[in-house]
């Protein structure tokens, strides 16, 4: 019989296209070439037993030929590969991305397979890391963990297989004393095997972390966390729960490897060459994190296609945005970025304050930046030494430079710093920010400018007074537009302020309550929505459809509301569209919050004005100061109607002197010495929003709304009464009758009870919804405890009263006691 060679087939599938070494790619393919079917399961060789090699060698050689075998072999497992004598476990697939296991003939000299057990574990870490590489060059991977797997590849084939084929190996063949305890010498002596050890224990961490994230339910750790932190949140914090995108990913990259790595350094911090090897994988593998931080820093630019930096950008897919809307402005403002917390390195993570505040200034940098650029239309902008403070900068080229020490608090401050610098100058220079929230507050609230706020109402008064209609309110508006222009221009004469050409007059389609009411109940409602949350990726949906129903006004009124006809001054509002970049600092929501200031401002000044003109009809008309009615007229109906008038009057001004003076300029006094364009924002909003809630206004505006009905009703019985007075006398009758009348002395009899019946009403009425008030403000400013009360009550006159409320208080009980 004849017998035919067998031709083997060689296909070679590794690419061993980055390997220079002509040398190493040969032996390497002479390992591959044989490598199926797998030994351990169809072996082509039958080994020759080691206990059986005294047959062919003498003693003396048998330990040395043993020897050889075992170094040839272990020469393939550390690339690896099975051997004669070490061999993959039966259990080992290569085609699943197992790590192989390798294992030892029995017979192997004991002193042999303690070093070959020492030493099989590289060739373990060879496969794994080669797995890895090959595993994490995929783009969802992200950019730091292909950053990694280039490195590992790069080690692999520029300096471990090289050690292997050309120094290993070339000895092996080369030197015939070349013994098991030299290759181990040699592998320890150039610090290869400890840095392939490292780097397999890098990868088993991530491995690890990997593993973890698919066990764990993400989404259910991410609301847990998300609630935990709106409980323990503060209004005196510096980031909002709002702005921290909580979503984790089912892939640990990013931050999250530089974390592993980075402590992994901290761990090696007595072995000097294991942490100098680590560090300059650090700086290797987080080149990109560092450039986009830093782009992110110095130019507001956000580089991050993988979704792995700590900034994300919630509106990527969103094109056609419109920055003079204010909508989409105060959106690209609040929510466009925010602080990704999957990933965040420990420095972020501390218990203390100095995380919250580091992560602040970095996204409030970046956002800043944004401000400017899209300001003066640049899309460089240029880097100037006097931009930054004391012309003092911390220089660091890489990450690892970057977290050493305090290096990193201070790179962030001086790049938040030179932003809030360059910002602030263009606001206060460019676009006079000052002036606008100075003009905001003149026509809002009136500060300085009562003559002409008060003008306005007084011109309007006739149109304020009819009660509202859906049919008649465009005209009505139009009137009062008219005539709040005709003021404007009056105005202009000596005032050119930008808000003043802005601000237009309109009437709501919502009365001031229902207004009011919406705004108290979605205050109430907001940790309510979020404990309501399934999905964490709507909350910015969700706080953006409330912030544009509260902003657009879409408030519905319950259906089994009852419907009462109210003055169009409940209706008047004035509104402003504040143009960009101005609208960051004086967003959309600061303008509800002005506007909601200013409709109970304007409320009180318009029952002010209301007053003073039914002042003048009681005191200085002749029918009220005839002297020829009765004793009980004079006494039940004029002399009470002037005392209650009067007191309705000092009360009103005791509320619009207190809220004025001690809620609202106190607040606002607050802005004024800011020299920070984030702090100037968020005491604006902090400021707007205490007025909002001082106890005259949130928590008491409904007992208001019912003594100011009181008041508008009263003062329409008292302008009515002049024709009702003539009745009651006949000189007067005689004098005034118009012949619509006719004098009738016991009508009058059984009219003058009702009238005095209808004046007890009114007194009694205000006199208790006033003590209601009075027991609110009492309650707000910490009960029967609190001086104001004693003070009121007589048991200290002589206490200066200078806490927060006392003018209202205090005027309110004298009131009381003139009553």
């Amino acid at each position: 019989m004849e017998v035919r060679p067998v031709e083997d087939y060689v296909e070679l599938l590794q690419d061993l296209s980055t390997v220079q070494n002509v040398e190493l790619k040969n032996a390497f393919l002479a390992r591959q070439t044989n490598y199926e079917p797998l030994s351990n399961v169809n072996p082509k060789l039958v080994l020759y037993p080691l206990d059986q090699l005294n047959k062919i060698t003498s003693n003396s050689d048998l330990m040395r030929v043993q020897e050889s075998l075992v170094v040839h072999d272990l020469l393939d497992n550390l690339m690896g590969l099975s051997g004669t004598y070490i061999r993959y476990n039966n259990e080992f697939n290569p085609y699943n991305g197992d790590v192989p296991e390798f294992k030892i003939a029995k017979k192997m000299d004991a002193s042999l397979k303690s070093f070959s057990k020492r030493t099989l574990q590289y060739g373990s870490y060879f496969v794994s890391l080669n797995n890895a590489s090959e595993r994490w060059s995929d783009i969802k991977y992200g950019v730091v963990l292909q950053s990694l797997s280039y490195v590992i590849k790069s080690f692999i084939n520029d300096i471990y297989l090289p050690l292997l084929v050309n120094k290993l190996e070339r000895s092996y063949h080369e030197d015939p004393t070349f013994s098991i305890r030299e290759l181990k010498q040699l592998l320890n002596d150039s610090e290869i095997g400890k840095q392939l050890t490292l780097l397999h224990n890098l990868v088993s961490k991530i491995e690890d972390e990997m593993i973890t994230r698919e066990k764990t339910d993400l989404q259910q750790l991410s609301r847990e966390d998300f609630l935990f932190e709106v409980e323990q949140f503060n209004g005196n914090d510096d980031l909002s729960p709002i702005f921290i995108e909580r979503k984790i990913s089912p892939i640990a990259k990013g931050g999250t490897i530089l974390k592993i790595l980075y402590k992994m350094i901290l761990e090696c911090l007595g072995d000097t060459t294991s942490m100098h090897f680590l560090q300059n994988l650090l700086i290797k593998i987080s080149d990109n994190y560092y450039k986009t931080l830093h782009g992110w820093m110095t130019q507001g630019e956000l580089n991050d296609p993988c979704d792995e930096f700590m900034i994300i950008n919630t509106m990527t897919n969103i094109n056609n945005i419109n920055i003079l809307n204010p909508i989409q402005c105060d959106r690209i403002w609040l929510t466009q970025y925010g602080i990704r917390k999957d990933g965040l390195l420990d420095k972020f993570t501390s218990s203390n304050d100095k995380g919250n505040n580091l992560l602040f200034k970095i996204l409030s940098t970046g956002k800043l930046l944004n401000v400017i650029k899209r300001s003066l239309e640049l899309n460089i902008l240029p880097i100037r030494d006097e931009d930054f403070p004391m012309h003092s900068t911390v220089s660091v080229s890489n990450f690892v430079e970057l977290m050493e020490g305090t290096n990193f608090e201070l790179y962030v401050d001086q790049w938040y710093q030179r932003a809030n610098k360059i910002c602030l100058t263009m606001l206060v220079q460019g676009f006079k920010l000052p002036e606008v929230m100075e003009n905001l507050s003149r026509w809002y609230f009136g500060f300085n400018n009562d003559y002409h706020v008060n003008k306005i109402l007084q011109d309007s008064l006739v149109e304020l007074t009819r009660h509202y209609s859906d049919k008649n309110s465009g005209v009505i508006e139009n009137r009062i537009k008219i005539k709040f222009n005709n003021g404007k221009r009056q105005c202009d004469m000596n005032d050119k302020d930008m808000i003043l050409k802005l601000m237009v007059v309109q009437l709501d389609k919502e009365s001031f309550h229902d207004v009011i009411m919406q705004y108290i109940n979605s205050e109430l409602q907001t940790i309510g929505n979020a404990n309501k949350l399934n999905n964490l990726d709507s909350i910015r949906d969700i706080v953006m459809q409330e912030f544009e129903e509260a902003t657009t006004n879409i408030i519905k009124p319950p259906s089994d509301k009852p419907i009462n006809k109210l003055n169009n001054i409940h209706y008047m509002k004035m509104d402003i569209g504040i143009p960009f970049p101005l609208n960051v600092i004086i967003n959309r929501s600061c303008i509800l919050q002005y506007q909601l200031i200013n409709r109970y401002l304007n409320l009180l000044r318009y029952h002010n004005i209301v007053l003073e003109e039914t002042w003048i009809e009681i005191n200085k008309n002749y029918i009220w100061k005839y002297t020829g009615f009765n004793n009980e007229i004079k006494s039940k109906i004029i002399r009470r109607s002037r005392l209650i008038h009067n007191g309705m009057n000092n009360f009103i001004k005791s509320i619009l002197e207190y809220f004025v003076q001690d809620v609202i300029v106190m607040e606002m006094s607050k802005c004024e010495t800011l020299d920070d364009v984030m702090e100037i924002q968020s005491q604006l909003a902090e400021s707007l929003t205490n007025i909002l809630h001082d106890g005259c206004l949130m928590k008491l505006i409904e007992i208001q709304l019912q003594i100011f009905d009181i008041i508008n009703k009263f003062c329409k019985f008292l302008l009515s009464m002049r024709r009702k007075l003539v009745q009651l006398d006949y000189n007067l009758y005689e004098r005034f009758q118009d012949g619509v009348l006719t004098y009738d002395e016991e009508d009058n009899l059984v009219k003058i009870p009702e009238y005095i019946e209808f004046i007890k009403t009114v007194s009694q009425s205000f006199q208790d919804h006033r003590h209601t008030l009075l027991e609110g403000l009492w309650y707000h400013y910490q009960g029967k405890d609190h001086p104001l009360f004693k003070n009121s009550m007589g048991n200290d006159d002589s206490m200066s009263v200078i806490t927060h409320g006392s003018r209202l208080i205090t005027s309110s009980v004298n009131v009381s006691l003139s009553l």
